[in-house]
């Protein structure tokens, strides 16, 4: 298995040092160690996947240098438009490495949202003509992958993609901070539920909050009766739920 400080030295002595995307749990210990180790301005966590490509490419415009943008693969559409007309090699040419956790691999089982998607990564990845390296938990065979991504990245001045499955990093705790933050997701559901009436309709984004919503809406006896839980589509619940509320007559 790969170490998360080896990896982060190991691209550190490449030269890689400024980190951007939407943190996936397939990367979860590699991130960690990213948080705990760069600064606020070296490791900037974007809204969605294609805003980072684009930071990335400002990063480079000004530096010269390789960014990493780091995303989970269901994130890949976010960033085909950017991808193609911004970074790619026919506009203004923009070397960086793309860290995409493989959720929904083909032979493994996953959530039913990223079944899609894992299929057809590799698939979507050849038609963007963005060359592909994959890891796996051989820290000679994935620091080869990191070798010949970054050595071709900077040779054609395009992005490059690093593939991760599961199950490749080691476990890395982090370092021990003071919890700055006094609300608890799970006391702050609760709370939200209890001031509804139950006959409200609730859009739950993708995540921990929709499945804890759900439990605690059980805890309170089912008092929401309609709700949706957004399992994928991660960042768009906002505007189903506004979509509905166009459509519906109630308050």
């Amino acid at each position: 298995m790969i170490h998360p400080e080896r990896l982060y030295n190991y691209l550190s002595q490449q030269g890689v040092d400024f980190y951007t995307g939407v943190p996936d749990s397939l990367l979860k210990d590699f991130l960690k160690y990213v948080q705990d180790n760069s600064t606020a301005e070296k490791n900037i966590i974007t809204a969605n996947e294609g805003l980072a490509v684009a930071l990335a490419s400002g990063y480079h415009f000004k530096t010269g240098k390789l960014p990493l943008v780091y995303l989970q693969n269901s994130g890949l559409g976010n960033i085909i438009n950017p991808l193609t007309s911004l970074a790619d090699k026919e506009m203004y040419a923009v070397p960086m490495l793309l860290l995409i956790g493989w959720r929904g691999r083909p032979g493994t089982i996953d959530e039913p949202q990223h079944a899609k998607m894992g299929r057809i990564t590799i698939p979507l990845l050849d038609a963007l003509e963005v060359p592909h390296y994959f890891m796996d938990g051989d820290e000679s065979f994935s620091f080869e992958s990191v070798d010949k991504a970054i050595t071709l990245a900077l040779a054609e001045q395009k992005p490059v993609a690093l593939i991760v499955p599961d199950g490749i990093f080691e476990k890395y705790e982090g370092a021990i901070k003071e919890d700055e933050y006094s609300l608890i997701r799970e006391d702050v559901l609760s709370k939200i539920i209890s001031k509804l009436n139950g006959n409200e309709i609730v859009i739950c984004t993708t995540g921990k909050s929709g499945r804890e919503f759900y439990e605690t809406n059980i805890a309170a006896n089912n008092r929401i009766k309609k709700y949706l839980l957004s399992v994928g589509a991660m960042g768009h619940a906002n505007h189903i739920a506004l979509g509905v509320k166009g459509q519906s007559d109630e308050k």
